[in-house]
């Protein structure tokens, strides 16, 4: 208990001072001051859980949160969830592995393609994109469509009654059923919280995700190696960038016009597990169609707060 006081009080030191040092922009919109009402309310959550062992372990998990129920635009985060997903089908035979459904999946979490995650979705519910439907073909599709949030609602896990993971990824947008679907004021995007990020992350490291065998072949995807041009892509700007030297990293980092997220399990030399999901969201007035205007406090935010929490006090 001492342990989680003392996770709890590090983890809102540092997301206080990351609301002050970066606030919830780089620009002209910077609230001025800490606290509740101050740059880092509403803006950043954050999951922190430490366990000690490495991957396919975990023992005397401690964790705490910063905001880690409240729902945020999920980005490239929810192809985690349709991995698991995905395995999940595997296991219970309701899909058989293809090999482009492989060539889809690892594309989908080692280089974050939108096209392979496209596919994965429609495997996994029988839907495909196309033009608007008339009713009741639309409610039909609908209720399709919504297999994988029934599938993680089975779990009866607290941490997955607020999430919404029924929607494909863009580096644009939706167009058709697909927008129908999202909604023209995105009413029905896909949401995540930090809390459920963590839950199912942690699950995937400890072997506990659908079945041991596929949380190892889970993880083997999630590998970054900063050796890798690959993997420094998926690690620059984002919390593996901000790690002690000679840790090792698992990810799936997301980012928007509105948000970078990212979600990580930092194996540190001395043994210790963190599994660590940060997300960010920008003011209405900052946010683009695309990532392009994003400044360099912004890219530095996430390295930062992984260096706070997990470098030397």
């Amino acid at each position: 208990m001492e342990a989680g006081r003392d996770l709890a009080g590090h983890l809102e030191a540092v997301i206080g001072e990351a609301g002050e040092r970066f606030g919830p922009t780089s620009g002209p919109n910077a609230a001025p001051g800490p606290g509740p009402d101050g740059p880092a309310a509403g803006r950043i959550a954050a999951t922190w859980r430490v366990a000690r062992g490495g991957a396919g372990t975990g023992t005397g998990a401690v964790q705490a949160s910063h905001g880690g129920d409240v729902p945020f635009e999920a980005a490239c985060v929810v192809k985690l969830f349709l991995m698991v997903a995905l395995h999940g089908w595997y296991e219970a035979a309701r899909l058989a592995p293809t090999p482009e459904l492989e060539r889809a999946c690892r594309d989908m979490i080692v280089d974050g393609v939108d096209d392979a995650t496209h596919l994965v979705l429609d495997a996994l519910t029988g839907t495909t994109g196309g033009i608007e439907l008339p009713e009741p073909e639309m409610s039909a599709w609908r209720e399709a469509r919504n297999a994988v949030n029934r599938w993680f609602g089975s779990w009866c896990w607290p941490e997955f009654d607020r999430i919404n993971v029924c929607q494909k990824t863009y580096a644009q947008g939706p167009y058709g059923r697909e927008r129908v679907s999202r909604g023209a004021r995105g009413e029905n995007a896909n949401r995540l919280t930090t809390d459920a990020t963590v839950r199912l992350l942690a699950a995937i490291m400890e072997g506990r995700a659908v079945s041991p065998g596929r949380s190892a072949a889970m993880r083997a995807l999630l590998e970054r190696d900063p050796a890798d041009p690959r993997g420094r892509l998926v690690l620059d700007g984002f919390l593996g960038a901000g790690v002690p030297r000679g840790s090792r990293v698992w990810a799936m980092p997301g980012r928007s016009g509105s948000c970078r997220h990212d979600a990580a399990h930092i194996l540190l030399p001395d043994g210790t597990c963190h599994t660590l999901a940060v997300f960010t969201r920008r003011p209405a007035s900052d946010c683009a169609s695309d990532c392009a205007s994003e400044g360099a406090a912004e890219r530095a935010l996430l390295p930062w707060i992984a260096g706070r929490l997990l470098g030397p006090a």
